[in-house]
């Protein structure tokens, strides 16, 4: 995913309906991306702040990372019962 899509995912995660364009291109870093892109709001639609983007962006980051770690506790969980179960030599 690029900074761009992260962009007006956040947009659309803050106002579901909203008609916008993100202009720019990708840079070095998110911040940098958003910084120095153009957003374009279509229809009337009132601007929502780079700030607001911003803060919306580092939660989907949040849940991004929290559900990498699920699924590594998960898989961790899963090798630990998949070795206890073939380590049981039962008889």
């Amino acid at each position: 995913m690029s900074y761009i899509s992260n962009i007006a995912e956040a947009i659309t995660r803050i106002k579901s309906n909203c008609k916008f364009a993100v202009r720019g291109e990708n840079k070095d870093t998110q911040q940098k991306t958003l910084d120095d892109c153009v957003l374009e709001w279509h229809d009337g639609e009132t601007p929502i702040s780079k700030s607001d983007i911003k803060t919306e962006m580092d939660k989907l980051w949040l849940i991004l990372v929290a559900k990498m770690e699920s699924v590594l506790v998960v898989n961790e969980y899963r090798t630990v019962v998949k070795k206890h179960t073939y380590s049981s030599g039962c008889s």
